[in-house]
């Protein structure tokens, strides 16, 4: 059973990301505001939205296009062959969907070395590639939207992989850039550590503890914590002696410290643990959805994926179980 939704996972992944998304740039290109002579750099010739050949050629254009494609999708092959057979996993889930048990090892040469997220580094590579073919600004619209969207599922995928792995994740973080060699913008340090704000915090160690800096390196909230993870949607985990709960940015609880894992707020809902069950808990700290499911994601759009026992399924808000 797990090798068919594993199959079914990158079957899904290869459907949407290689042939969906630039199916649907090619449509915008054609039929959303459709305009054959405008280019994406009017200016750079006069000539340009009468020929937009007299910038790249159409030769030219293919083949940049052709070379960004092909070793975008090398890339992206190269890190889930890697991920399998050295991290002994998979992603965790997509879009809500469980994919296959995650990755039990951090990962952080092969492909791992240019890139924290090599998959990802690959389809923007490759959609780049058809970028560059269909030569449009609807193309490139279609792919901000998605970077945008994958920056969202990536910063989440961040908090579980900081769980999982801790100070070694941390270190890598500071080496290797999300989707880049190399991590972009000013570096800030803070007793010799690199630091990382989010919400204009950054967790720092001090003697041991964890607590939050502002960016004039200012202690905003005290170091008392054994652990703490970055914020996202004004809330940060937190946790001592093993248990975990949510801080704002002032250091107030938002949820106390009780549960045996705990994610930020994601479509209003925090995802939790407690003796081996997930269930969400709401912003102001009562239980939502009741602590019955086995596995669970966090929400996106009104939705997350659930298990219980053999069975999986999605979810509401309300914890009403949604018909295949």
């Amino acid at each position: 059973m797990d090798k068919i939704k594993e199959t079914f996972g990158y079957a899904l992944g290869f459907v949407l990301f290689v042939l969906l998304l630039p199916a649907l740039m090619w449509c915008c290109t054609l039929f959303v505001f459709p305009n054959p002579g405008q280019s994406l750099f009017p200016s750079l010739s006069p000539d340009f939205a009468r020929n937009p050949s007299a910038f790249l050629p159409p030769l030219a254009r293919t083949v940049v296009a052709v070379c960004l494609a092909i070793i975008g999708l090398a890339l992206s092959i190269w890190a889930i062959i890697y991920m399998r057979r050295v991290g002994e996993g998979n992603p965790m889930d997509a879009f809500g969907h469980e994919v296959a048990p995650h990755t039990k090892h951090l990962m952080t040469d092969g492909p791992y070395r240019l890139s924290r997220n090599p998959m990802l580094t690959g389809i923007f590579l490759y959609l780049t590639g058809c970028c560059v073919w269909l030569w449009s600004w609807q193309a490139v619209a279609v792919f901000v939207l998605f970077v945008l969207i994958m920056l969202l599922q990536v910063r989440s995928e961040e908090q579980r992989l900081r769980r999982d792995f801790g100070d070694d994740y941390k270190a890598y973080c500071r080496k290797v850039g999300r989707f880049l060699p190399f991590t972009i913008g000013k570096h800030v340090f803070y007793n010799g550590t690199e630091v990382f704000f989010y919400s204009g915090l950054a967790e720092v160690e001090i003697n041991g503890k964890w607590g939050y800096i502002n960016h004039n390196k200012e202690l905003v909230i005290n170091a008392i914590f054994d652990d703490a993870l970055p914020f996202y949607n004004g809330a940060a985990p937190v946790s001592i002696n093993e248990k975990w709960g949510l801080v704002d940015v002032h250091g107030n609880y938002i949820i106390e410290l009780q549960y045996d894992d705990i994610t930020a707020f994601h479509d209003g809902l925090a995802l939790a643990e407690i003796k081996g069950k997930s269930g969400y808990i709401d912003m102001q700290g009562n239980v939502a959805i009741p602590f019955i499911y086995d596995f669970a994601t966090v929400f996106r759009n009104g939705y997350a994926f659930a298990k219980q026992g053999e069975n999986a399924f999605y979810i509401n808000k309300k914890g009403e179980r949604l018909e295949e």
